[in-house]
């Protein structure tokens, strides 16, 4: 990329993208709202991709190009939305020379990709209307396999042209991009050169990708609505329609803005208009794609039902063949003596887990003292043990007394990729909190301007993101395989470990993605907080002060206490072999890492805390009222 500069004579080795509103306040609003947009879409489309995936009646052509519009919406949303949300957080917005390439060209072939994936879609749908009989025929996987190719191509050989002619151009300065990415015409506007070439270009690639398509998708549902008029039945003509809605409304939302922002002449050139028509074909139609296609479509409804535990076959089983309809959870030993002093047990344990861990949000939230990044972390890691532990305690309590302990195989499913989320996420929280320790001790000074809040929020963020990605990649494989009996899971909940000895096919695969993924979301962060502990380590030795070293190493004790407990289990349970895994050990070690340090962490954050016990005392009246 650097030659690329140098070729072009730019004076200019980075932009600085401006985005929206520079005020604080607004900022905060902002994040909040294009935070939450953009992990509902990652969700919502996830979800498509993951219901076509699994359910037999959603493997058809239409279903397979609309499971690659998820994606492709999923890549496109997160070429530009992660970067706008750290830009709202740091102050300094730059983007190096060659990553605004990158960012331009990669948004360019996703783009591209959609658009002419549009009029594939169209294609679809005049072939299934038009001409019912010929359509396994016309559009066959191999077809469709092509097609995709074709789309594929035609995206990267535009993007290229696009990005070129783009970055080809001198940039000798200002270099402030008034927009929230490198898009095309954002960047022009920088150029010290005449960019009367790039508009025609620009106008020429917009015709033959954006109008072309759009030309073809007319064309396409102009056939297919004389087609439907012919139809006779009331009922025939309503269901055809139906199944075009759908995507006529997407299409409407996508080309519109695309073709404003892409086939207009330079000089047109409007940077807050600009922002709003790329929000809208970068993030709202990939947000709103996924809700369109399931509030408008019974098949996509029903599979989401199927796998809620709803009426109808779990479509899993069509997927992986499974005989299994549902699992038994075998527990611990039943016994009619022993049960209910396990109940009491588990009951008083879960209801100390509840009332502590939310004590410890709740004085947080009180006391103002404690609004510093190091307790908002320990709040956030209070309310995943609450949900971690209420993904599985209920269930056992109710189990403990019922005989029947059976659990269907999607909420079996639903209680693994849970229980994984809350696990994968607070992994990476305890390496979070490990660098919060590490900014206070060695970076004091600097400490509040590094911790700002909104930087917390992101990494809370990242944390959540590792835990949807890992939690998804260990429930997909681990799902994917045939269960055909025997269907009793020796254990109290659905783990990982525990339902692959029930798989009749060969595990060593998932073994490997276990051991891989497990590296990836615990030996990592623990890597990451040892490291940081290690630098901590130094920087408290060379404090001369006896108090001052015996200060910095208790505000990090109750942490390093609470990240041995969880994390020595969970290594031995997910990065051994499958075939070393025993049931009895398997049962206790998960009994540690997801009770008891549920049941720890709020006792040992509080018994070694002076400023967690001194709000405890404020708020039952007993300490001295603050002046």
């Amino acid at each position: 990329m650097q030659s690329f500069g140098k070729e072009n004579h730019s004076s200019v080795s980075e932009f600085i993208l401006l985005g929206f509103s520079s005020e604080s306040q607004v900022w905060m609003a902002l994040f909040t709202f294009f935070l939450l947009l953009y992990l509902i879409t990652l969700l919502g489309n996830g979800l498509i991709v993951t219901l076509i995936y699994l359910d037999s009646h959603l493997h058809t052509p239409m279903y397979f190009f609309l499971s690659i519009l998820s994606l492709v919406d999923m890549s496109y949303v997160t070429t530009t939305m992660p970067q706008m949300l750290v830009n709202m957080v740091y102050p300094r917005r730059t983007i190096s020379w060659g990553a605004c390439v990158a960012q331009m060209f990669t948004f360019l072939v996703l783009g591209i990709a959609e658009c002419v994936l549009y009029a594939i879609m169209a294609y679809d749908r005049y072939v299934a209307i038009c001409f019912p009989l010929h359509y396994t025929l016309l559009v066959s996987r191999p077809i469709c396999i092509k097609m995709v190719t074709v789309c594929w191509s035609i995206s990267i050989a535009g993007a290229l042209i696009y990005t070129v002619f783009t970055m080809r151009l001198p940039y000798c300065g200002p270099h402030k991009i008034n927009h929230f990415f490198c898009e095309v015409p954002a960047v022009l506007k920088l150029a010290c050169a005449d960019t009367s070439l790039n508009d025609r270009l620009d106008f020429i690639l917009g015709f033959i990708l954006l109008f072309v398509p759009l030309s073809l998708i007319l064309a396409s549902y102009v056939c297919i609505f004389a087609s439907i008029l012919r139809n006779r039945s009331f009922q025939g003509r309503l269901k055809s329609f139906s199944t075009c809605a759908s995507h006529v409304t997407v299409v409407i939302m996508f080309y519109g803005p695309a073709m404003a922002m892409y086939m207009r002449p330079g000089s047109w050139y409007d940077p807050e208009r600009d922002k709003k028509l790329a929000l809208f074909y970068n993030v709202v139609s990939a947000f709103l794609n996924p809700i369109i296609y399931s509030l408008r479509n019974r098949d996509v409804k029903g599979a989401f039902l199927k796998v809620l535990g709803g009426r109808g076959q779990i479509t899993m089983w069509d997927v992986n063949q499974s005989t299994v309809t549902e699992f038994i959870l075998l527990g611990f030993a039943p016994n009619a003596r022993t049960n209910p002093l396990l109940f009491t047990f588990f009951l008083v344990f879960y209801l100390l887990i509840l009332v502590s861990n939310s004590l410890l949000v709740s004085l947080i939230h009180q006391d103002s003292r404690l609004h510093t990044p190091m307790y908002f972390f320990i709040s956030v890691l209070s309310m995943l043990d609450v949900c971690y532990t209420t993904t599985t305690v209920p269930q056992m309590l109710v189990h403990l007394l019922s005989k029947k302990r059976a659990i269907s195989f999607a909420r079996c499913a639903a209680q693994m990729y849970i229980f994984l989320l809350f696990g994968v996420t607070e992994s990476w929280l305890f390496s979070i909190m490990s660098v919060d320790r590490y900014m206070a001790i060695c970076q004091p000074l600097r400490y509040k301007a590094i911790m700002s809040h909104w930087v917390c929020l992101v990494l809370v963020g990242i944390c959540v993101a590792y835990g949807v990605v890992g939690g998804l990649c260990y429930t997909f494989f681990a799902m994917r395989l045939p269960y055909c009996g025997p269907n009793e899971i020796d254990h109290y909940f659905c783990e990982v470990p525990a339902v692959l000895k029930l798989a009749c096919a060969d595990t060593s695969l998932n073994d490997l993605v276990d051991f891989i993924t497990g590296f990836n979301v615990i030996v990592v962060p623990l890597s990451l907080v040892i490291l940081v502990y290690a630098n901590i380590f130094v920087a408290v030795m060379k404090i001369h002060s006896a108090q001052g070293r015996i200060k910095a190493f208790s505000t990090c004790a109750s942490h390093i206490t609470v990240v041995t407990m969880f994390a020595i289990p969970c290594i031995i349970m997910y990065m051994s072999p499958g075939s070393d895994t025993l049931s009895n050990s398997g049962k206790k070690m998960a009994l540690f890492y997801n009770i008891a340090t549920a049941f720890l962490n709020p006792v040992i954050y509080s018994l070694r805390n002076k400023d967690v016990k001194k709000a405890f005392l404020r708020l039952m009246g007993w300490g001295r009222t603050p002046e």
